[in-house]
């Protein structure tokens, strides 16, 4: 009788879709001012930016994109596994994290060439507009779960969340990965965020701090795309 429930559902492109748009557009809003940090510095000020009512508006935005950033980020699996069979998990997981990359690509290419055309309150504007439309999107198309589970009850192991923290803690697989990340994701977030920072003292611009680190990104696009294929196709 469970067997007859399995089904997996092309509705399930569509959700990774939205969630992709939605990620893409929480990672731009994050990395906004990281490519022209000077010029953000000298639009709010510093001691005056303090006592600014937009400027208080803008760290109270940043901060709730900063709370939201982990909740959507860290969504990728669990979509992938609500929604995708066990061997296209990966895949979906893959593109799920290929549009953080997007997201921040594009923040670090258009910010800086916004700026010089609309100032840093037309970069706001253009990005809260976009943000907006994005949020529709996704609350008109989400859902929940498919009405049935995309793989059989045997497939799959579900366990509690101390249960399942206790389990990983012990894997030895699990504790190499969760070095990697410390380190490299600790390392792209720097980098990312004080790009302008670290090349404007070498003579580097503000558009060309971006570029340089749209070039950076398109190494981890590249990674997103490549790397879940094999994964899926070998199961590892």
């Amino acid at each position: 009788m469970q067997e007859s429930k399995f089904k997996i559902y092309p509705y399930r492109w569509v959700m990774l879709s939205v969630y992709m748009v939605i990620v893409a557009i929480n990672q731009l809003l994050w990395i906004t001012f990281a490519p022209i940090t000077t010029d953000a510095t000298q639009f709010f000020g510093l001691m005056r930016g303090l006592v600014s009512d937009n400027y208080s508006l803008v760290l109270i935005a940043q901060i709730g994109i900063a709370i939201g950033q982990p909740f959507i980020m860290n969504a990728t699996t669990k979509l992938a596994a609500r929604w995708f069979p066990i061997e296209e998990r990966a895949t979906a997981s893959g593109l799920g994290t290929l549009a953080m990359y997007i997201g921040v690509l594009a923040g670090m290419v258009l910010t800086p060439y916004l700026a010089i055309g609309s100032g840093i309150g037309g970069v706001l504007f253009i990005y809260g507009i976009v943000s907006i439309a994005a949020a529709l999107i996704f609350l008109v198309f989400s859902k929940e779960r498919p009405a049935t589970a995309p793989c059989l009850p045997h497939e799959e192991e579900r366990l509690l969340a101390l249960d399942g923290l206790k389990k990983i803690l012990t894997s030895k697989n699990f504790i190499l990965l969760l070095i990697i990340f410390f380190i490299g994701l600790g390392v792209f977030n720097s980098v990312t965020t004080w790009i302008e920072n670290i090349l404007k003292p070498r003579g580097f611009s503000a558009t060309q701090a971006g570029v340089t680190g749209g070039v950076m990104i398109a190494a981890g696009i590249l990674g997103a795309l490549v790397i879940p294929i094999f994964s899926d196709r070998y199961q590892k």
